[in-house]
């Protein structure tokens, strides 16, 4: 088991797709978390 980091554009989809491309690969996540970077407004 290894630790990633994975980081994404904060758009809708984008995990979705992350999602399908380690599908693909035959990539499985055990555990995870979503954090938002984003400054607020």
């Amino acid at each position: 088991m290894k630790d990633m980091e994975i980081l994404l554009e904060n758009k809708p989809g984008k995990l979705a797709r992350m999602g399908e491309i380690l599908g693909s690969k035959n990539i499985s996540l055990e555990g995870g978390g979503v954090f938002n970077m984003a400054k607020p407004r």
